[in-house]
């Protein structure tokens, strides 16, 4: 008998049109919270709902007018149920989530003739607040002989003193290789306040290493971490020593739940970050070179072909070019003589910054995508890592491994008669080498 959790959810929403709250809605389909570093700065929420067709109305008519201050809010709450009590349905539940959103998308599906009939509709929801960050442009400072490191730390004090103590700035491991270049001048200077910290660590490198900055809302973690309604997560991934061990084989959710789906090869197949400091070609700023930089690119030795005429079959004749001075055997370091890279300090830096993220890659085995349930939503967690692969040989159980890098909390409806639904995650993890963790 295979193991299952004996828990299940409902979901509510509360949609406000015009400071109007309208009655609560729990016909949902499903609802996917997306929480992917790298690929995104902020989480959202992708809800698909059967909703009162005039309300549906009324909010396309606004967002198609553009018009996000007509407050289309949508207050949602997650309440946890145990599915062995005999009287369920009359139970509240355990509220474990609730968060007011902004609508910034929602498409019917379907159209009934009849206006007072429910239709099903996609919805896109974003924090409230990160919604806010994400429109407004204030945040434009010019800071003088500052540590880029410096400048990320004054931007989270001003976020908190202009939008309110909202963020938990959860730092995962930034303490180690961070830089200490102190720069002529930092000017932050991006369309909205919510991109700051990506521009501030990507153009001015808060670290000698690759971190990642991320806008999270749905954390159900321990209470260090989700006390407040957003978590913003600086992550270094090179730093696994900060990683927090969790042992799966403590929980069965964590433990005999998780079903591998397929892993990714984490390669450098241009030998791009392999490339040895000879062949290296320094982008310097002005003001360090005392001179203009060249913004060149790196030097290719293109191989030539002969234009040939072909034919396809008869009647059909066409071109094609038949290259025959680049074998594939040639490797590609012989094809390519030099590499240029910009660094925004020094030369030392930049040299610095490529050391590490070769040794980063040497700790990384591959990445790995999990499906994960039915399972408990605190499972898994950023900043945290784990044995999943206990099961293999003896000493794994004592190999934390694996950390998440993106998570896909996923509650589906379990059937069309009940409103209850199940909780299941798809994760892409790293999989570190055995030595590391």
């Amino acid at each position: 008998m295979s193991y299952r959790t004996q828990h299940h959810y409902k979901i509510t929403l509360e949609l406000t049109v015009d400071g109007e709250r309208l009655p609560a809605e729990n016909d949902i389909i499903y609802c996917s919270f997306l929480r992917t570093p790298i690929a995104r700065i902020a989480s959202k929420c992708i809800v698909r709902a059967n909703i009162p067709q005039d309300t549906a109305n009324r909010y396309i008519k606004a967002l198609s007018n553009h018009d996000f201050e007509r407050n289309l809010e949508v207050l949602l709450t997650i309440t946890m149920h145990d599915e062995q009590e005999s009287d369920i349905s009359e139970k509240e539940g355990n509220p474990i989530y609730k968060r007011l959103f902004k609508c910034i998308a929602l498409e019917p599906i379907l159209v009934s003739k009849n206006v007072g009939n429910d239709i099903p509709c996609h919805m896109i929801l974003v924090n409230k607040m990160l919604h806010t960050m994400a429109t407004q442009n204030t945040y434009n400072v010019i800071l003088n002989g500052s540590t880029s490191i410096d400048a990320l730390n004054k931007f989270e004090k001003w976020v908190t003193s202009t939008y309110g103590d909202f963020v938990n700035f959860q730092k995962v491991g930034v303490d180690k290789d961070q830089s200490d270049f102190v720069y002529e001048q930092i000017l932050t200077n991006q369309s909205n306040d919510l991109n700051i910290p990506t521009q501030i660590i990507n153009s001015f490198k808060t670290n000698d290493i690759c971190t990642t900055y991320f806008w999270d809302d749905f954390v159900i973690s321990d209470s260090n971490i989700a006390r407040k309604d957003v978590c913003a997560w600086h992550i270094n991934f090179n730093n696994t020593d900060a990683l927090d061990k969790v042992d799966v084989t403590k929980q069965g959710d964590m433990s005999k739940l998780v079903s591998y789906i397929k892993d990714i090869p984490c390669t450098d197949i241009f030998n791009e970050i392999h490339f040895g400091s000879e062949q290296r070609v320094y982008n310097l700023p002005s003001h360090v070179t005392g001179k203009v930089p060249n913004n060149d690119p790196y030097i290719d030795t293109q191989r030539g072909g002969k234009v040939e005429k072909i034919n396809i079959t008869k009647g059909r004749e066409k071109t094609s070019v038949l290259n025959t001075e680049a074998p594939s055997s040639i490797p590609y370091e012989t094809t390519v003589k030099s590499i240029s890279i910009f660094a925004p300090d020094d030369e030392e830096h930049a040299d610095k910054r490529i050391t590490k993220t070769k040794d980063m890659f040497d700790k990384i085995e591959r990445f790995v995508e999990f499906n994960i349930g039915p399972c408990f939503p605190d499972f898994p967690q950023f900043g945290q890592k784990y044995n999943l692969n206990y099961y293999i040989y003896d000493e794994a159980i004592n190999e934390f491994k694996f950390t998440p890098l993106n998570i896909c909390n996923t509650f589906v409806r379990k059937s069309n008669k009940e409103p209850w639904l199940i909780h299941s995650v798809k994760s892409l993890m790293i999989q570190y080498k055995p030595k590391i963790g």
